[in-house]
């Protein structure tokens, strides 16, 4: 796997944390949801120290954007797949199934792993506590390949872009999201609704992250994946991760106007 350096934020300011409320105490809230690529800005636009620039200046250029982080953020993240939206008509209520807030997979070893540009800044196992925010690909060309039989192909070069949010190494054996999902109904929490609510704001439910910015607060890493196109795939594909590093304090269930219907702890 090929790894590239995109950018390190490292620990320059260190914020006050604010102590999440309780999760159920969001209920009721209107509250004003990030976009994680809006968060993610800052850090992107700080970019490599300058040549003529001081390790003074870099450093006050990365304070400036930690310092905007503020102590919580909540985080906006669409449903994975809204099956895992599931009305229980008998107890009018909608049951939250974990994988709608955390079903993708994160690709921490592009941080953290063997050959990684972040190796040993961060625990990292293959049990970790982190979410998939968003990911997307966009196509960035093509070109005409053959194989050593002579079949022949037209190659996509794909660029990928997977921005999530990491906390650390997960325990072994707990490495669900939410304790209450861990009961074997993979439930993360239920909202009381009657059924003509749920069939109303179903469709148009959205989620969010309350987290807590830490240390070193933004990493990002390219990879080569697959680097070598076949004829089944042929695909270029260029891979970006980045990561806020945050504790991740609730999952939030909100209506179109932002309104928290359901709080949920983590761990």
């Amino acid at each position: 796997m090929k790894l590239a350096l995109v950018l390190a934020a490292g620990s320059v300011l260190m914020p006050p944390v604010a102590h999440a409320q309780s999760c159920a105490s969001y209920v009721g809230q209107v509250v004003a949801p990030r976009d994680i690529d809006d968060v993610m800005a800052p850090f992107r636009a700080i970019g490599e120290k300058g040549e003529f620039e001081s390790t003074d200046q870099y450093n006050s250029r990365k304070s400036a954007a930690i310092a905007k982080l503020g102590g919580t953020l909540i985080v906006r993240k669409a449903p994975e797949d809204r099956k895992h939206l599931l009305y229980d008509a008998d107890a009018q209520q909608l049951n939250i199934v974990s994988y709608a807030f955390r079903n993708l997979g994160f690709n921490a070893d592009a941080l953290f792993g063997p050959g990684a540009p972040y190796r040993g800044v961060m625990e990292s196992s293959y049990l970790n506590i982190d979410v998939v925010i968003k990911e997307d690909e966009t196509v960035t060309g093509s070109y005409s390949a053959s194989n050593s039989y002579g079949a022949k192909t037209q190659v996509s070069k794909i660029f990928r872009r997977t921005r999530g949010i990491f906390e650390s190494k997960a325990v072994y054996g707990k490495d669900a999201l939410f304790p209450a999902a861990q009961n074997g109904s993979n439930i993360a929490g239920s909202i009381p609704m009657s059924p003509q609510d749920a069939m109303r704001l179903k469709p148009t439910l959205q989620l969010a992250f309350v987290v807590a910015p830490k240390a070193p607060y933004y990493l990002s890493a390219l990879y080569d994946y697959p680097s070598t196109p076949t004829i089944r795939n042929p695909r270029e594909v260029k891979n970006e991760v980045s990561a806020l590093i945050a504790d991740i304090q609730c999952g939030l269930v909100l209506d179109p106007t932002n309104i928290v219907l359901g709080g949920f702890e983590t761990r």
